[in-house]
């Protein structure tokens, strides 16, 4: 089984695909910070993009923790965020200041603590994770992965990031 967490609109063929705030037809709405109701070790993968930087710290932690509880011994956990430090750079610290309209922090529904890939490295295997590695957009261990539809690169809105300023991390439990 394969579990597609915060979908939105998009709706991957082959897949569980479950939002909270927008849950797509013919989908029930999924809390990913309440205990999950799939059994443990029952899920092949857990995939989810830029969702984890909407949630708190320890939300954050509830999160990765209950998707590794779900998953078999060998499933993979992609995650695929914005890079903080790409923002910082580029966009939230200009020539006139700082402008922290570029990423969206207002709540609700906004960025409340977006991790570097360095913490998401370094925390995934606290939660048991054996192998941790990042990658390039749309590049996986999954073998049947359609790609990431994130970063969106519409012109005229604040989430027109270029694919260096996302960042593509797979955990295997």
């Amino acid at each position: 089984m394969k579990l597609h967490i915060a979908c939105g609109a998009r709706i991957l063929e082959g897949w569980e695909n479950r939002d909270m705030a927008r849950a797509p037809k013919g989908t029930k709405p999924f809390n990913a910070i309440e205990p999950w109701e799939y059994p443990d070790e029952s899920l092949d993968v857990v995939y989810s993009e830029d969702f984890i930087e909407h949630l708190c710290q320890k939300d954050q932690f509830t999160f990765i923790h209950q998707a590794y509880k779900k998953l078999k011994i060998g499933g993979i956990f992609r995650l695929n965020f914005p890079d903080i430090a790409w923002s910082l750079a580029n966009w939230i610290i200009t020539d006139n200041g700082l402008d922290t309209n570029r990423e969206y922090y207002h709540a609700p529904g906004g960025h409340v603590f977006v991790p570097t890939k360095e913490y998401i490295l370094t925390i995934l295997p606290l939660f048991g994770f054996n192998e941790v590695n990042s990658f390039d957009r749309n590049v996986t261990l999954i073998p049947w992965f359609e790609g990431d539809s994130r970063p969106v690169t519409f012109a005229n809105t604040l989430d027109n990031r270029p694919d260096e300023a996302q960042i593509y991390i797979e955990g295997i439990k």
